[in-house]
């Protein structure tokens, strides 16, 4: 896991549940690293409560591939930076 002790930053894509990622994502909150959880919800899923309501994570939903890779562009510095640079995503409920 050393390239997870050295990451500024964890993007993660959480529509389909894994265990493995949510092992990443608990890993990186407790080494303080923040965390990105893209969620598409057309998908028909639910997004884990775990996750959906967990401060340290910014839930990210989008609708298609280039949303999401737009939203990534215009924010992934802000996004490392910490929670005072992030601006406020769409449909995101920690930021209301």
């Amino acid at each position: 896991m050393e390239w997870l002790r050295s990451s500024h930053l964890v993007v993660a894509e959480v529509t389909q549940p894994s265990l493995g990622v949510g092992y990443e994502l608990g890993a990186a909150e407790a080494l303080g690293i923040p965390v990105v959880c893209l969620f598409r919800p057309a998908s028909g899923r639910s997004l884990s409560a775990m996750l959906r309501g967990n401060k340290a994570f910014r839930v990210v939903e989008y609708v298609s591939l280039a949303e999401a890779a737009a939203w990534l562009d215009e924010n992934l510095l802000a996004a490392a930076g910490g929670a005072a640079a992030r601006p406020k995503a769409q449909g995101n409920e920690q930021d209301e």
